[in-house]
C-alpha cells in the first residue's frame, strides 16, 4: 500500500525558507524511502504560498526526489495545464463546492491525467453523483463503504487515496491503493515498511494530535516537531 505525506512548508518571516525546505526535503526522500510526497497542500501552506515561493519549493522537491515520485497540489485551475505540460504529477483541489460534471467541463482533456482531491468544502464525492475518469482520487472525509462505492465505479488504473491512516486495512479492503497521513510529516523515525506499521505509527503520533482544536493547530504542533528535529542534525 502507498503511504503519501502531505509535507510542510517551512517559513520564515514570511516567505520560503529556502535552506531549512532543502534540509528537510533531503531527509525526507532518506527517512521516508517509499512514501510519496504531496507538495503544497492543506498541511504545506498550499493557498498562501506566492508564485514565486511555490515554484521555488516545487523546485526543492523534485531535486530532492529525483526519481522518485513527487506530487504537487494545485488549486488553481489555469495552473493546471501548465504544471501538466511541465511532466508534473498534479492533484487538483477545487477550492470552492464543485461537482463532477462541472470538473469535466472546466478541466477537459486533462481529466485523465490529473488527481482530484475530494473533500468538504471542495469537490465532493458522494453516492451517486457522476465521476470524472480522473488519474486519481484522493478521498478526504470518506466512509470506507463510500470509498468501496467509489472503487466500484471507476477503472481499475484509476487510484484511490484515502486521507486517513487510521485502519489502512480496511481502507484497502473497500478499496483503497494508498492512505494519506500528515501525521508522519514531522520525519517519524523509523519510518512504516507494511501496513501494519503504518497503522500503529499513525494511531501513536494522533493520540498528540487528536486533542488539538483544529487543523492549524496540529500544523504548528507538527512545524515544532519538525523543527526540533532538524535543529537536532
Amino acid at each position: 500500500m502507498i503511504l503519501i505525506i502531505p509535507v510542510l512548508s517551512l517559513m520564515e518571516s514570511g516567505r520560503l525558507d529556502i535552506r531549512r525546505n532543502e534540509r528537510y526535503a533531503e531527509r525526507f526522500m532518506r527517512w521516508h524511502a517509499t512514501a510519496v510526497p504531496l507538495v503544497a497542500g492543506l498541511y504545506g501552506a498550499g493557498r498562501q504560498l506566492g508564485a514565486r515561493d511555490r515554484r521555488a519549493l516545487m523546485g526543492i522537491w523534485s531535486a530532492a526526489g529525483a526519481d522518485r515520485s513527487v506530487v504537487v497540489c494545485s488549486w488553481d485551475l489555469p495552473e493546471v495545464g501548465r504544471l501538466l505540460a511541465g511532466g508534473w504529477d498534479v492533484l487538483y483541489a477545487p477550492p470552492a463546492p464543485v461537482t463532477g460534471a462541472a470538473l469535466l467541463s472546466s478541466l477537459g482533456a486533462d481529466v485523465g491525467a490529473v488527481r482530484l482531491y475530494g473533500r468538504p468544502g471542495g469537490f465532493t464525492v458522494e453516492q451517486g453523483q457522476p465521476l470524472p475518469r480522473a488519474r486519481g482520487y484522493k478521498l478526504a472525509k470518506c466512509s470506507t463503504d463510500l470509498l468501496a462505492t467509489v472503487r466500484r465505479g471507476v477503472t481499475p488504473e484509476c487510484e484511490l487515496w484515502h486521507a486517513t491512516a487510521r485502519d489502512p486495512a480496511a481502507s484497502r479492503a473497500a478499496g483503497a491503493d494508498g492512505v494519506v497521513a500528515a501525521c508522519f510529516a514531522a520525519l517519524p523515525v523509523p519510518a512504516p515498511r507494511n501496513v501494519e506499521e503504518i497503522s500503529a505509527t499513525a494511531r501513536r503520533l494522533l493520540v498528540g494530535l487528536d486533542v488539538l482544536p483544529d487543523r492549524e493547530a496540529r500544523i504548528a504542533a507538527l512545524q515544532r516537531q519538525l523543527g526540533s528535529r532538524l535543529a537536532g542534525g
